[in-house]
């Protein structure tokens, strides 16, 4: 790409908080792609960026014009206007794009015997019915990078609350696990079995979020994450809390180290935000009404493998007998 002495261009660096990257344009077209991670996860022009370099060694005074900051995603025709011939100064405010969010794999876990889980996080203000949604899955590695080994669905009446957590356990996991779980799926991950978070169906879907490679071989135990070793076999990961959307390129989101990383990695059988089993009893009284005591939030729901709702009750609580069939739970 071809710079001239005395002649004014347009630079623009697009930064992405959630990869650790940032992109460089110069009037309008793509020039390349550097790491640029703060360490709170911030961004920061480092002063070893080279915009302009032929690799010659010679080095020239740049200087700055005007400077205008957008806080949206930049398309490439948004790079076309702002790095247009035709545009002098700073341009008028590009039209806002609202950011739009959508769901994403919060929490994943692989443990000692049955201690795994997938936790799915709505970072929106608006409740999210899962029938449009599934997690499908490639099983020791992809078979076909064209198509998923197995298409699963969220039961039905499935939703997230707005800023709400849905989790994916199996059925035999830790107690622990069990009684905060919202749905019960035998088939999850044991380290080299990648899931996907898709919106749309079986015929016709979007990728949202991902975790391991859905297109790649089998990487034996697991994937690496943020420099460990299979990282997904044996250990839970926890996605930052500078990450507020899904990344389908499984790559940058595992990264090489624990700055580039979107994961933390922890221990095995070590898992956020889920504590001790608060408990429940339930009595019958000799009129029939059935009395429930328990500790933390009730949960009730038409079938044991859920979908579960949360009960707006203080302990004791009474139902009477002739009600329809209900289990009941609680929850931290």
């Amino acid at each position: 790409m071809k710079v001239n002495v005395n002649t004014w261009h347009r630079v623009i660096l697009a930064f992405d908080l959630a990869s650790g990257l940032y992109e460089k344009y110069v009037d309008g077209v793509y020039h390349s792609k550097q790491n640029n991670g703060g360490i709170d996860g911030r961004q920061a022009a480092k002063d070893t960026i080279w915009l302009f370099n032929d690799n010659d060694g010679e080095n020239g005074e740049a200087y700055v014009g005007s400077v205008a900051v957008y806080d949206r995603k930049l398309t490439a025709d948004d790079a076309a206007i702002l790095g247009s011939a035709e545009a002098s100064g700073i341009p008028e405010s590009l039209e806002f794009v609202p950011e739009v969010l959508d769901l994403f794999f919060y929490q994943y876990a692989e443990g000692s015997s049955y201690n795994k889980l997938l936790e799915i996080h709505n970072p929106t203000d608006l409740e999210i019915d899962l029938s449009g949604y599934a997690f499908p899955n490639q099983n020791n590695g992809a078979n076909s990078p064209e198509s998923f080994d197995y298409w699963n669905s969220f039961p039905e009446g499935a939703t997230i609350a707005p800023g709400g957590n849905f989790i994916i356990a199996h059925p035999d996991a830790d107690p622990a696990i069990v009684a905060v779980a919202d749905h019960f799926h035998k088939y999850l991950s044991n380290g080299d079995d990648a899931f996907a978070l898709v919106k749309g169906t079986k015929e016709s879907y979007e990728i949202i979020d991902v975790i391991g490679d859905i297109a790649g071989d089998d990487p034996g135990s697991g994937w690496s994450v943020a420099g460990v070793s299979s990282a997904t076999k044996d250990h839970t990961l926890i996605r930052k809390d500078t990450v507020n959307r899904g990344n389908t390129d499984w790559a940058a989101s595992a990264g090489t180290n624990p700055e580039d990383s979107e994961w933390v990695i922890l221990d095995k059988d070590v898992w956020d935000g889920i504590e001790s089993i608060p408990t429940i009893s339930v009595n019958r009284d000799a009129d029939g009404t059935i009395k429930i005591e328990f500790e933390g939030k009730l949960q009730s729901s038409a079938n044991t493998t859920g979908p579960w709702k949360d009960i707006d009750a203080n302990s004791p609580t009474s139902i009477t007998a002739e009600e329809a069939r209900q289990f009941y739970r609680t929850r931290n």
